[in-house]
């Protein structure tokens, strides 16, 4: 690059060096990578606060609220600004107050918050070559108005929030959307999902997300299937929208009076249900709960296992299929996620319906049928297919995207 660039990002999610609380880093993993490469990167964390009972009933009803909406709530309410650098990216976290989750923020909030943003910008010089934002709310109305100030290209990520642009812009969305240079979607499925809705939109492109380079090794995992084929896994939050019961009844119906084994990684409000099916189903030796464990700790389980199963409903995008298919696993994900973009069933993987024991077991008796050496080419195909998506790679490959496209003054 002739000189650094400056990108300004906008996120409502982002991780901090003052709190473990965050639902997902993966903006995050995005941005530390351009700044290796030499870009100039400043996020802007929209932190969204209420007011203080909201988070004492969160304090007391975090798992049940957790367990059925799929949401991380947060118990504690960061008030004041923070300013902090994490791994070389600089962060403002400007909290803005609404009333109501889930809502739309006040058109005078937004004003205070977008002029913030000015201030701490020409304080340090800051002039954005571009502008990214990741969610809609409030990202989309913020990004809009600074577009007028700095006249920069601008590209807005949808993840699984698509209908929240008519919900929350529902006299503005249309003229919203114009205004926004280029789009990228978290998966083909969510692409479709809002060009059914909104119409298709010429300047787009899919934004994947990848896994440390050190997660991939240079030659294929070679796991011994005579004695992993019954060694399952599972790394996810324990909630309802993820369906960890399903495994349970399926092995269980399969498996109940031969040998087995089932690890789950992950917590949530879903836990002592699922220790409660265990029991009930009699298969307590058979079921281990870790608890949540550190990554290094996650990637020795998925060397040790033989098959990794999540079904969720809705996923996104989940990095722990990526990791578990670069273990060399055969991996059994969701029909209805953003994963239908990478397993092609039977090829590299399975895609199995959410939640859906019978559809499982059909999967497992096959997985069964197969000979040793076609599970290894199940799982090196698997490895095949994300020995290219690194984190470093995917972000080169998202921010090019976006510098790539060309922009019409409109």
């Amino acid at each position: 690059m002739s000189k650094r660039k400056n990108i300004l990002v906008l996120t409502n999610i982002y991780p901090a060096d003052d709190t473990a609380y965050v639902s997902t880093s993966v903006v995050h993993y995005f941005t530390k990578e351009w700044v290796k490469m030499g870009y100039n990167v400043r996020v802007i964390h929209n932190n969204g606060i209420y007011l203080r009972i909201f988070y004492w009933f969160a304090a007391f009803f975090r798992y049940f609220i957790s367990t059925r909406s799929g949401f991380i709530v947060p118990i504690k309410r960061f008030k004041q600004d923070h300013i902090f650098t994490l791994e070389g990216v600089s962060v403002l976290r400007f909290s803005i107050f609404k009333w109501i989750p889930h809502t739309a923020f006040s058109k005078k909030r937004i004003k205070r918050q977008i002029e913030k943003v000015i201030v701490y910008n020409e304080k340090d010089g800051f002039i954005p070559d571009m502008i990214i934002s990741h969610w809609v709310n409030p990202q989309l109305e913020m990004m809009v108005e600074l577009k007028k100030i700095y006249r920069v290209k601008t590209c807005l990520v949808v993840h699984s929030d698509v209908s929240n642009l008519k919900r929350i812009y529902p006299s503005t969305y249309k003229a919203l959307i114009d205004e926004v240079d280029i789009w990228g979607f978290r998966s083909s499925l969510i692409k479709n999902e809002f060009e059914q809705i909104y119409g298709i939109q010429t300047k787009s492109f899919l934004c994947y997300s990848g896994i440390p380079k050190e997660f991939i090794t240079d030659t294929a995992p070679v796991k011994d299937f005579c004695n992993m084929s019954r060694n399952f896994l599972y790394v996810g939050t324990l909630i309802k929208r993820k369906c960890p019961d399903t495994l349970l009844y399926a092995l269980n119906d399969l498996y109940h009076h031969e040998s087995f084994h089932l690890s789950f990684v992950g917590r949530g409000g879903e836990l002592q249900k699922l220790k409660n099916i265990t029991e009930k189903l009699q298969i307590t030796s058979k079921v281990i709960f870790h608890g949540l464990v550190k990554r290094e700790m996650v990637r020795q389980y998925m060397a040790e296992a033989g098959c990794f199963i999540m079904i969720s409903h809705h996923e996104t995008f989940g990095l722990v299929y990526l990791e578990a298919m670069a273990a060399g696993c055969i991996t059994i994900a969701s029909s209805d996620g953003a994963f239908k973009d990478i397993i092609k069933d039977r090829v590299n993987g399975f895609l199995c319906n959410p939640g859906d024991t019978e559809d499982l077991k059909r999967i497992l008796r096959y997985i069964d049928s197969l000979s040793i050496e076609e599970k290894k080419q199940i799982s090196y195909r698997a490895w095949l297919t994300v020995k290219d998506f690194t984190d470093s790679d995917l972000a080169r490959k998202y921010i090019l995207s976006v510098e790539n496209f060309e922009t019409t003054e409109k």
